[in-house]
């Protein structure tokens, strides 16, 4: 949802005024159209990833960060890291990527994907729809993810 939007920010001081709308859980006695955008949720969930920027916002474990076209999840043991670590904790102290940390958690291919991604150092985390080139929704491409 767009943050600056009338809609978009009555939704969310009513119905998840502490979280955002991907962690938002649904209360009792809910309108059809927060009822809706939940339920339309895990299809927006399945077709984002994350872009990364600063890292802070991205859960190294949980969310789709990495570009490939599987699962865009990390695929090795939260074994280095706890499980609710952040990307972030991947870069160091220059803005760059740590690599000591990064090869001592990931096999050869996942190394080289996450090399392969560039970091904007400055700018937020982006979630961006992974199947429209500017990585914005289309109901049009939701559709095809769907069917």
């Amino acid at each position: 949802m767009h943050s600056g939007c009338l809609l978009s920010r009555l939704l969310k001081q009513k119905y998840f005024p502490s979280t955002d709308v991907l962690n938002a859980v649904a209360g009792p006695r809910i309108s059809f159209t927060w009822r809706s955008l939940l339920e339309a949720r895990e299809v927006i969930i399945a077709g984002s990833r994350w872009h990364v920027g600063i890292g802070c916002r991205i859960r190294i474990w949980q969310d789709r960060w990495i570009p490939q076209p599987l699962s865009s999840r990390v695929i090795a043991a939260p074994n280095t890291l706890g499980e609710e670590a952040m990307v972030d904790a991947f870069v160091d102290a220059n803005g760059s990527w740590n690599m000591d940390l990064l090869h001592i958690i990931f096999m050869v291919h996942g190394l080289e994907v996450i090399l392969g991604i560039t970091r904007v150092n400055d700018s937020p985390d982006q979630l961006r729809w992974h199947y429209e080139k500017h990585g914005r929704y289309s109901v049009k491409s939701a559709y095809c993810l769907i069917f």
